[in-house]
């Protein structure tokens, strides 16, 4: 197994935990890596519509809402 397969769900409850305290710019980063590792591996995937949610969760509670959609 790729090490890519063990940690792309690490990136995403990591950037998860941020959002929950507030770190906005810790999560988008933690998400962001995440994304890139889902797209590369499962572009189609479920999770990897999550993860562009959770993205869009932590622009909106950043304030920014053209960025969010």
């Amino acid at each position: 197994m790729k090490s890519a397969d063990l940690f792309k769900s690490d990136y995403f409850n990591i950037g998860s935990a941020y959002l929950k305290q507030g770190k906005h710019d810790k999560a988008l980063d933690k998400l962001f890596h995440c994304l890139k590792i889902r797209q590369s591996l499962m572009p189609t995937h479920y999770y990897t519509g999550l993860t562009n949610h959770k993205i869009g969760v932590v622009m909106r509670e950043r304030g920014d809402l053209d960025l969010a959609m």
